[in-house]
């Protein structure tokens, strides 16, 4: 009979994004730091929806990423949904609300 030999375990790319939530969660600021860097193109992707309305595209990626850093806060792995499905409404949610605080004319 053959000898099984062991394998170290390997994490999916799942599995340590899951531990980076959870360390994140914890007060990592390096894990903070990393998980809001490597969702930075999605946060810029939904800020290019809104370019053609607004004359300032830094503006759109600076309110999309504060978005993102707020989902990245906010996120709990726990509840079974994906960050994406998660971060999405939230950085919208941010632009939107960037739209109608600066361009009302006559704030009620």
């Amino acid at each position: 009979m053959p000898v099984a030999t062991e394998t170290p375990l390997q994490t999916s790319p799942n599995d340590a994004t899951d531990l980076l939530f959870a360390n994140a969660r914890r007060g990592d600021r390096a894990a903070r730091e990393t998980l809001v860097v490597r969702y930075m193109p999605l946060a810029r992707k939904l800020a290019r929806r809104y370019w053609n309305s607004s004359p300032s595209h830094e503006d759109l990626t600076q309110v999309a990423n504060l978005g993102l850093v707020k989902a990245v806060d906010r996120f709990d792995p726990d509840r079974g949904r994906s960050f994406e499905a998660f971060a999405i409404p939230t950085i919208l949610g941010e632009l939107r609300r960037y739209f109608r605080d600066s361009t009302w004319a006559v704030h009620v």
